[in-house]
């Protein structure tokens, strides 16, 4: 990992290709160890908790590291819901009426 950062300062300092890529590469080898000792830890936590459930979810839960999503902040009250509705019945009588009188009036002319 220092041999890493060390690379990649070095690299910006000097504008480098050559030390970019060699850089890339130790990133890639850094991230690839990490992911395999995580197997692993996590391989001998499974076999460690074979015949104990609890701990097999504690350490399955570890592994997902999920925590869902964000609950969504309630902006609808009571009194929202009840004037949309509301409103939605009175704006279609008021619609189908005009819709009538504009078919009966060309007809009366």
């Amino acid at each position: 990992m220092y041999k890493r950062g060390y690379v990649l300062a070095r690299a910006i300092e000097q504008n480098s290709d050559i030390l970019m890529t060699n850089y890339k590469i130790l990133r890639n080898k850094a991230t690839r160890d990490k992911s395999n000792q995580k197997e692993k830890y996590y391989q001998g936590k499974i076999c460690e908790n074979q015949g104990n459930p609890k701990g097999m979810w504690k350490t399955l839960k570890g592994v997902h590291n999920h925590k869902g999503p964000e609950p969504m902040q309630n902006t609808l009250t009571p009194e929202i819901f009840n004037q949309y509705f509301t409103n939605i019945g009175i704006h279609n009588i008021v619609q189908g009426s005009l819709y009538l009188y504009a078919a009966i009036v060309p007809t009366l002319m």
